[in-house]
C-alpha cells in the first residue's frame, strides 16, 4: 500500500512561503478552507507545484459546520452557498478531497441528529459530483468505529469518506481500525513534541488497512518552519539520526 504524507498550513504567509519548499518525502500540501479563496494563495496555487498534490482541511470552519444540519432555513441556504463556493475554489486548485467536521460523535450517540445529518448531507451530493470532490467527514477514533462504518454506508454516496483526526499518542494499541479498514484512506494528525513516537504510529497504520492507499496530513501547533519540517521528513524517511532543533535560536542583529 502506498502512503503519502503532507503538512497542513493554516496561515496565508507560511503557505506561500513553503509552496516550493517541502522536503522529501512530503507530497501533500494541505490548505485550510479559509485560504482557498485568498487572492494571493489562488494566484500561487493555480499554477501546479511539481510533485505535490493539494488537499483542503476544514473546508468550512467546524463551529459553522457542526450547527449547519439544525440551522434555520436562511442559514442553511447560506451554508450551501458557501459550501459550493469553497468546493469550486478547491476544485480550481486541483484538490480532489477535503475534510469537514459535522460532529460525527454526536451523530453516533443521538439518533435524531444522525437522521437529520444524513438528510442534510444529501444536499451536498450534487455539488460534490459537479466538482468531482470527495468529502471526508472528521472522525476522532477510536470510539465509534463500527458506528462510523455504518454511517458511511447509510450516506449511500461514494463521494463521502472518513478523515481520521486526533493525536496519535492517544490512540490505543491493537487493531482498532478493523471496523473501518476499507474506508480509512485519509488522516489528519495533530503532532506535539516529541514527534518520533507519533510519526511512527501513523506510519504503522496502513498495516491495519485494506485500502488502496493512505494519505496522512500532519498538523503542528506552531507555524511550520524549515527545521521542523526537515525533522518530520527525516522521521518519515526513517533516518537513523535526526538533528535536534534549536530550542533558543539566536537571531543575528
Amino acid at each position: 500500500m502506498k502512503s503519502e504524507f503532507g503538512i497542513e498550513f493554516r496561515g496565508e504567509e507560511e503557505a506561500l512561503h513553503f509552496a516550493d519548499r517541502l522536503p522529501h518525502p512530503f507530497t501533500l500540501f494541505a490548505l485550510d478552507g479559509e485560504l482557498v479563496g485568498r487572492p494571493k494563495v489562488r494566484k500561487r496555487f493555480l499554477k501546479p507545484v511539481a510533485g505535490m498534490a493539494l488537499t483542503v482541511t476544514d473546508l468550512i470552519a467546524p463551529e459553522l459546520a457542526r450547527q449547519a444540519a439544525e440551522a434555520p432555513e436562511p442559514l442553511v441556504h447560506e451554508f450551501f452557498r458557501l459550501f459550493r463556493e469553497r468546493c469550486r475554489q478547491a476544485s480550481e486548485l486541483r484538490a480532489a478531497e477535503f475534510t469537514i467536521d459535522f460532529d460525527l460523535a454526536r451523530a453516533f450517540g443521538e439518533e435524531a441528529y444522525r437522521s437529520r445529518l444524513l438528510a442534510f448531507l444529501r444536499g451536498c451530493y450534487g455539488i460534490l459530483h459537479e466538482f468531482r470532490l470527495v468529502m471526508r467527514l472528521a472522525w476522532r477514533p477510536p470510539e465509534g468505529g463500527e458506528a462510523a462504518r455504518r454511517f458511511l454506508f447509510d450516506t449511500l454516496f461514494s463521494g463521502v469518506g472518513l478523515a481520521l483526526e486526533g493525536d496519535p499518542a492517544q490512540f490505543p494499541a491493537g487493531n482498532w481500525l478493523e471496523p473501518v479498514k476499507f474506508q480509512a484512506e485519509f488522516g489528519r494528525f495533530r503532532l506535539e513534541e516529541p514527534f518520533g513516537e507519533r510519526v511512527g504510529m501513523v506510519k504503522a497504520m496502513p498495516a491495519q488497512l485494506a485500502t488502496r492507499g493512505f494519505r496522512a496530513v500532519f498538523a503542528v501547533a506552531e507555524a511550520p518552519e524549515e527545521l521542523l519540517l526537515e525533522e518530520l521528513a527525516a522521521l518519515i524517511r526513517g533516518d537513523q539520526r535526526v538533528e535536534e532543533r534549536e530550542l533558543f535560536p539566536i537571531t543575528e542583529v
